[in-house]
């Protein structure tokens, strides 16, 4: 199963600058199998925060 998820917010200050947040999640569900042994996960999570600000001329 994969899941990825992104999220933002943007906020105008003036005419000219923007100030914007985003936050960004993956999450992958993999499983190994093999013979004779027990399962084990392989899960892997990521997330990320991206803030910038903006100017226009």
């Amino acid at each position: 199963m994969k899941l990825n998820k992104e999220t933002g917010q943007r906020y105008t200050l003036t005419d000219k600058i923007q100030i914007s947040w985003f936050w960004n999640y993956d999450r992958t569900e993999l499983t190994l199998l093999l013979p004779k042994m027990p399962r084990a996960s392989l899960d892997l999570f990521d997330s990320k925060q991206k803030i910038s600000i903006g100017a226009a001329f």
